[in-house]
């Protein structure tokens, strides 16, 4: 195994590679660096260039290839190699090509492509069931070193990345327009920086999010509080507490009378490495119609989710208020959309009216489910056809989070089913129809086909969303035509992004002590700039904008790429514009770690009665956490669902334990009485147990939940 320990006490995982396999890695031999789930499809692709900036590597392969243990060198596997539609170029990249297939292989353990004839391996792999867990983590915690007036101590963020709280001038931000008057100054500090840069954008901010929490409410059980960051341990899952970060930046963006502030920061592009040493003062812009909606919406799911975590039940009911206030703004005013001038860099935080009608439509999704008002179900169910994911017939991959929030909705037991019903049979037929979802391994040698048209600025968001589109059909159990085809079409999105594409390369930054032998090691970062200690060594986890076809810099050969390969390991500043394609964001991040976080196991609880009180401590098992902790925290696995239901959920389905289980609910995590099942129900979802009782059939007060074993 190349990982020695998870995060939880100490930054880095460390790589161990045996001694026995051969030193000459013939990169052309295209695998997922990190490795395979063992039930995955697992084909390596084996490139001969023929155009494009490697086209002078000549590589034929010989016929057989083995799958050869690391640890001795021994052969696993053993096939022929398969020629990709007869030797064909594939456009898209300008290789040949040739397929070989191992999906066989199941056995967990570390490993190697071999190439009996050239006598050439591939880059390093696992298969594991739990092989990405570790990656994800490291995909969360670039949202750590996004912070802004914030500490990065070396034992959070690495002796590599530490740094001093920077822009704390942020808490005397002033109106850009009236920027001698110290009247209009605003505590502005915290939240993220949006990407490359170091300014602070409302809107930018909807993505990641909205994202952000779906992730989380889709599979509460994987999320852990042991990532390493200043919060962890606190008994709240760490991304809720990155989420918890920046939702108090928003709070500090509104203003008295429900308006939002557009966005907030520099005015010049004289940025200083790192982010501490900057001092230059920031600005703000007023607040806009794009902004307040945005941050309407943002602020109620939010609070939705936070209602669910005892410690913050006052932000909640801040945060509520907060989004009706901002709904009512909204409605009240203009809807504007030239507010930003551009004065403060440097993203355009305008939203055009058919946005600010998705946000607002959001909005009222989380609104609806928060207060149970009429008003905004009425309102979803008149404006949602307006929605661009159904005027143009197709998923959105660029504003996903929309036509997430539906579908989440949908499955709610806030919607009518009259609603429910619609959205689901339109995800269905478009599943059944849009053909880049459709599309098959073949059409692209490297088995992750896009059109050439999104290989455009931020490409990696596209394809990360085209792989959330085909893992919705199971994360929400639709019935799609072709069941089989979406899953393998999310698998292959996924091992592109992690090797098997034509610049052989992952799209994650410094991941080789996660696992990966090539990953990007320059991206576009005011922090980790050209020229700056950091150059070479950004923070691990960042996911580029990716491989960009309209790229206008000023390297001409990067023009003349296939669109596969209009991709380069640089952080240049103008006139080579590497932030067209190397870039990070916040939103492109989320994006990524919704997508990968469907690939991710929900943990295997130990069901041993370890005391033989006859208790299984499930929240314990869960989080990691001690037992006087979980006593104390116990209420966050059962909690009020409004006042007709009461909802008790586990991340483990007591139904398929094989063990005969009851649930306890409790008032004082003392006296303990079994909850009779058959007054409510119980359903699974994601391989949790859902346990829905009429309010009224529960003893009064009850808020603490757990399971019970029955018997020996």
């Amino acid at each position: 195994m190349r990982y020695s320990t998870p995060i939880i006490a100490a930054l880095f995982v460390l790589t161990f590679h045996s001694f026995g396999q051969p030193d000459t890695v013939q990169e052309l031999i295209r695998v997922n660096q990190f490795g395979y789930q063992p039930e995955a499809n697992k084909v390596a692709v084996i490139a001969n260039p023929m155009s494009g900036y490697n086209q002078d590597s000549e590589f034929l392969p010989g016929e057989t290839y083995q799958i050869r243990r690391s640890e001795d060198d021994s052969v696993a596997f053993e096939a022929t190699i398969e020629i990709w539609q007869e030797g064909k170029v594939h456009e898209q990249s300008g290789d040949q090509g040739w397929w070989f297939d191992f999906s066989s292989l199941e056995e967990p353990g570390e490993y190697y492509v071999w190439d009996v004839q050239n006598e050439a391996r591939s880059h390093l792999f696992e298969i594991s069931e739990t092989i990405y867990n570790q990656v994800l983590i490291a995909a969360v915690r670039t949202f750590f070193y996004q912070r802004l007036a914030f500490k990065k101590e070396a034992k959070f963020a690495g002796e590599d990345w530490a740094d001093d709280p920077a822009f704390l001038q942020d808490s005397a931000t002033r109106n850009v327009f009236d920027r001698e008057n110290s009247a209009t100054e605003k505590d502005l500090s915290g939240g993220w920086m949006d990407a490359g840069d170091y300014n602070k954008y409302v809107t930018f901010a909807e993505v990641p999010i909205h994202q952000l929490l779906n992730a989380y409410e889709e599979r509460p059980s994987i999320w852990g509080d042991n990532y390493n960051i200043p919060e962890s341990g606190n008994g709240i899952p760490d991304l809720l507490d990155e989420i918890h970060f920046e939702m108090l930046w928003l709070e500090k963006m509104q203003e008295d009378d429900g308006g939002v502030l557009l966005k907030m920061g520099d005015v010049d592009f004289n940025v200083a490495s790192p982010p501490s040493t900057d001092a230059r003062d920031r600005f703000y812009l007023p607040a806009c119609s794009s902004s307040t909606i945005s941050a309407s919406g943002m602020y109620a799911h939010a609070a939705f989710v936070f209602k669910k975590v005892p410690q913050w039940a006052e932000m909640s009911a801040r945060l509520e208020s907060r989004a009706i206030d901002a709904w009512n703004w909204y409605h009240a005013n203009p809807k504007e959309t030239d507010c930003d001038t551009g004065i403060v860099k440097s993203g355009d935080a305008d939203r055009p009216l058919y946005r600010q009608l998705e946000s607002s439509i959001l909005a009222a999704i989380y609104l609806h489910q928060l207060t149970g008002d009429q008003e905004y179900s009425d309102y979803i169910e008149s404006n949602y056809l307006d929605l661009a994911t159904f005027v143009s017939g197709t998923y959105s991959l660029y504003n996903a989070y929309a036509s997430e929030a539906l579908l989440n909705y949908a499955f709610s037991k806030y919607a009518t089913p009259e609603f429910a019903a619609e959205i689901k049979r339109r995800r269905e037929t478009y599943s059944n129809t849009d053909m880049v979802l459709s599309w098959q391994p073949g059409a692209d040698l490297y088995r992750g086909y896009m059109p050439d048209d999104q290989y455009h600025w931020g490409s990696n968001i596209v394809r990360a969303n085209l792989g959330n589109a085909c893992t919705d059909f199971f994360t929400f159990e639709l019935s799609p035509k072709q069941p089989e085809a979406l899953k393998l079409r999310a698998e292959n999105m996924l091992h592109y992004f992690f090797g098997v594409n034509p610049m052989g390369i992952v799209y994650m930054t410094n991941m080789g002590s996660f696992g990966a032998e090539k990953s990007a090691m320059q991206i576009y970062h005011s922090w980790y700039s050209d020229g700056s200690a950091w150059d070479e060594n950004p923070a691990p986890g960042f996911v580029p904008g990716g491989p960009n076809a309209s790229y206008s810099g000023s390297i001409e050969s990067l023009k003349e790429q296939p669109v596969q390969k209009s991709y380069l390991d640089f952080n240049d500043n103008w006139p080579k514009n590497s932030w067209e394609i190397t870039e990070p964001a916040i939103y492109y991040q989320s994006s990524f770690i919704k997508f990968l976080s469907r690939f991710i196991p929900e943990p295997n609880l130990d069901l041993t009665d370890s005391d033989e009180d006859q208790i299984i401590s499930v929240f314990e098992s869960w989080m990691g956490l001690s037992q006087e902790t979980q006593e104390q925290l116990s209420s966050q696995i059962c909690f009020s669902d409004g006042d007709q239901l009461t909802v008790v959920e586990f991340p483990h389905n007591p139904l398929q334990s094989h063990l005969p289980v009851e649930i306890e609910v409790s008032s004082d995590l003392r006296n303990w009485a079994p909850l009779d099942l058959n007054q409510g129900s119980i359903r699974q979802i994601n391989g949790r147990s859902i346990a829905e009782i009429p309010t009224e059939n529960l003893p009064e007060s009850q808020r603490f939940a757990r399971l019970r074993l029955v018997g020996n």
